[in-house]
């Protein structure tokens, strides 16, 4: 740096004697000290900046060395360390903390689904639900990271997919099971208990079969993202969920069968003796006439026809009543959101949306970057490959090495733009040295004592006699006033690329690198924009891939045609408003009057690249999980008698409730994410929670049970239902085509 420069020109002006000593010294001052000073220190002098070079370590040793770098202490000074193994530290402290908040929503979480249950006992299927499924998903995956590189936002993603789908399917089952148990019983019989696990298991099993399977192959389709770290990430999630269904399809069943009288005791709210060895309890209390009515339907389980008094069936109707409209505002609300923000997207790049707010390393690059710019911590470095051609035309016309490296650096002076600074073999804060007498910029003695005492006993290579052992030279690029992260810093990677090859495929370019020669643009920021533009570059087959995937398993699984078009429909309204809302708060600062660091605007000006890569497939999955659902209970309730709207308005009244509480812990299993001091976490957890929402008590409440109205009769063509209550009645579904045949051929049907 500059005191190690002022240094030099110290021992130069006495080591070289007389005749060279003040000249070489003055040249050093002049032309390379005082403006490298303005580089390395701040115009007070009050900061310095210090780059330090570890080759050859391997990760262990360097983050040891950068420890003992940042333990250091020097009287008068004040010392901060930062480098790339004290940031992968603290992001993996961040990690950490974040997989401790997501365990410390698990109590709120059971207490919803208690409430929901109105017994404690049946939580204790849900918790060891969740510990079967977090323990078998990690067995899993820890012989998976030793092969593979598995990012370190991994295991925290697989505890809050774990939480949230094993309580999420525990609701499903078990309050299936709780409604197929009559409420006047105190104890149960095996046959009875059989009967119900029997009808839970047929039910709701198959939607967490159906609806897991789903999800799976949501984040299965990360696959498909050349990139490790996301495509790592599904993995992990797919392979939480693949336990998860597992476990809750057998070791639920299981416990519910082996301890039947315990876990249906709901007697003060399942705070008694009742069912426990140590505890009273009458056989007798079952009566003859309820053991013979609930044995003779165990082979045959027929669905009750009473209609579910909630508030939920009002709404339904009114939806229903006035289903035109509302489709039309709420596709209206989405519009602004999909055609104005969507098309605006912007991602950012960086360590800094990775690392936890508030932690040394997260200040100490802030403060780096505000001082001497990004490139400080993560430089760019230009690395030039010339071809044979050019290393034999310097061997047979005995062109100097320097001379060569002048004439590169005055083009990549011009490539580079005037305030970007090159730094390299011969390059020193953009200065070009030259040995040649034509060359009045500089001094040929400073460029040959350079060469000798500073360049080649780092680099004996670069000034071997032949040149036959050069393979490329680096040169590092740094730059103040460019934000490499922002969208700005990536526009000028990408200009300078662009540049780069123009200049190696023209007639000048050839002449120094050879036909075969080459120049590249290297560094974190290039790194990360490779991955960025890779990765986006698959995400629209990816999405079609995924919503293919949805069509067959839902026609499949339903028999239909045209319903899975509707769920793709409302897949796409919930996917709109999500990332839409998103893109306004994080490039928009629509919440920036919070205050609050997790929803305020991005200063790189976008949310992190992989957060919406990695939001997306839950987001969908989780979207089809609550349709499903829903619309399995229409199902049965058309099977049973009912029409298209009469089944969704019953559906609604038996199913609201369970959807919204499911989502309701959906939503604190991801609000860790949303609290935590990691920039990417939130923005994740706002795309799941807002997603979540929509499709909790917007998708499943008001919009399916419209278009069902309107497409009454239809809805699962060409499946027809075993029974039709309404045959005297006209199908909404056909009225409506009937008045769109009418406007279609002047009003003749």
């Amino acid at each position: 740096n500059a005191a190690l420069l002022l240094n030099l020109v110290n021992v130069t002006h006495h080591s070289l004697g007389k005749d060279k000593g003040p000249m070489v010294a003055s040249y050093l001052y002049q032309e390379l000290y005082l403006p490298l000073r303005s580089s390395v220190l701040t115009p007070d002098c009050v900061n310095s900046l210090t780059a330090v070079s570890l080759v050859g370590c391997d990760d262990k040793t360097e983050r040891k060395v950068a420890e003992q770098f940042h333990d250091l202490t020097a009287v008068g000074l004040s010392m901060t360390t930062t480098s790339m193994q004290l940031m992968s530290k603290n992001i993996q402290e961040g990690v950490d903390a974040t997989m401790t908040l997501s365990t410390l929503t698990l109590p709120l979480a059971l207490l919803v689904l208690a409430l929901m249950l109105s017994n404690v006992r049946l939580v204790i299927c849900t918790v060891l639900n969740v510990g079967a499924a977090i323990s078998c998903s990690f067995l899993l995956m820890l012989p998976i990271a030793e092969l593979v590189d598995v990012t370190s936002s991994a295991p925290s993603m697989m505890i809050a997919v774990a939480l949230a789908m094993s309580i999420d399917y525990s609701l499903f089952l078990l309050s299936r099971f709780q409604s197929e148990i009559p409420k006047d019983l105190n104890t149960l019989t095996d046959e009875v208990s059989e009967r119900a696990v029997g009808v839970m298991l047929s039910t709701s099993g198959r939607i967490v079969l159906v609806s897991g399977g789903t999800l799976l192959l949501c984040f299965m389709m990360m696959l498909v993202i050349p990139v490790s770290l996301i495509s790592m990430m599904g993995v992990a999630a797919a392979v939480t969920v693949l336990f998860t269904i597992l476990v809750a399809l057998t070791l639920t069943p299981t416990l519910l069968l082996c301890f039947p009288n315990f876990f249906t005791s709901s007697r003060r709210f399942g705070f008694s003796m009742d069912g426990l060895c140590c505890g009273q309890s009458d056989p007798d209390q079952i009566s003859e006439l309820s053991y013979t009515s609930l044995t003779a339907d165990t082979t045959d389980h027929q669905p009750s026809s009473a209609d579910p008094q909630t508030c939920w069936s009002r709404v339904g109707s009114l939806t229903q009543r006035y289903a035109m409209p509302l489709l039309l505002v709420l596709f209206a609300l989405a519009v602004p959101l999909m055609a104005v923000y969507v098309p605006k997207f912007k991602h950012a790049l960086g360590m800094i949306p990775m690392m936890p707010r508030g932690t040394d390393s997260y200040k100490q690059v802030q403060k780096v970057d505000d001082l001497f710019g990004m490139t400080a911590v993560f430089p760019f470095n230009l690395l030039l490959v010339p071809g044979k051609q050019a290393l034999s035309k310097w061997t047979s016309t005995n062109t100097s090495i320097c001379e060569w490296n002048f004439q590169i650096c005055r083009h990549l002076l011009n490539i580079s733009g005037s305030d970007v600074q090159l730094t390299g073999s011969m390059v020193i804060n953009g200065k070009c040295l030259y040995t040649g007498q034509d060359n009045s910029s500089s001094h040929p003695l400073t460029a040959e004592f350079l060469a000798n005492a500073y360049v080649s006993p780092h680099i004996p290579t670069y000034i071997s006699s032949d040149f036959s052992d050069i393979s490329a030279f680096k040169v590092g690029v740094s730059t103040r006033q460019l934000n490499i992260f922002a969208e700005a810093g990536q526009d000028w990677i990408k200009q300078t690329r662009d540049r780069l090859t123009e200049f190696v495929g023209s007639d000048e370019g050839k002449s120094l690198l050879g036909l075969d020669g080459n120049i590249y643009l290297t560094g974190e920021a290039c790194t990360q924009l490779d991955n960025s533009d890779k990765a986006y570059s698959f995400f629209i087959p990816m999405m079609g891939l995924m919503f293919g995937l949805v069509i067959l398993l839902l026609g499949f699984t339903f028999r239909s045609v045209l319903l899975p078009v509707r769920a793709v429909i409302c897949l796409l309204w919930m996917l709109g408003m999500t990332f839409g809302l998103a893109i306004a708060v994080y490039q928009y600062g629509w919440f920036d009057f919070m205050s609050w660091d997790s929803l305020s605007k991005r200063q790189l000006g976008g949310m992190y690249w992989m957060s919406p890569l990695i939001a997306f497939p839950i987001i969908v999955g989780l979207g089809l999980d609550y349709d499903i659902f829903y619309t399995e209970r229409v199902h049965e309730e058309i099977h049973n008698g009912f029409s298209d709207t009469q089944a969704a308005v019953r559906a609604l009244g038996f199913t609201a409730n369970t959807i919204s509480a499911a989502g309701l812990i959906m939503v604190m299993a991801f609000s860790a994410l949303l609290v935590s001091s990691t920039a990417s976490m939130n923005e994740i957890s706002f795309l799941l929670i807002i997603g979540i929402l929509c499709d909790c008590f917007v998708t499943t409440k008001f919009i399916i049970p419209s278009s069902m109205a309107l497409m009454d009769g239809f809805n699962f063509w060409p499946s027809k239902s075993s029974n039709d209550k309404s045959l005297g009645s006209t199908p909404e579904g056909c009225k409506l085509l009937c008045t769109l045949s009418r406007c279609c051929n002047g009003g003749n049907v």
